[in-house]
């Protein structure tokens, strides 16, 4: 169930609750199972939190929009 829910895209992130952690959206269970960063993302460690933090950036604009909406 755990991993059902962090898989599934949310209405007002637009994004997974995985994929704002990790930075990727795992696209089978197998996936969550610990494994090297490198094998998902080739990213060194100052390019990898500049995608992280973007990605950050993005899930609060959706928040932000759906605030607005609502």
């Amino acid at each position: 169930m755990e991993v059902a829910y962090n898989r599934a895209v949310h209405l007002t992130t637009k994004f997974c609750p995985f994929e704002i952690v990790y930075g990727f959206k795992p696209t089978a269970p197998i996936d969550v199972l610990p494994l090297p960063m490198q094998e998902h993302m080739n990213f060194d460690a100052s390019k990898r939190a500049k995608f992280v933090n973007k990605l950050h950036d993005q899930a609060r604009e959706n928040i932000e929009k759906m605030t607005k909406m609502y």
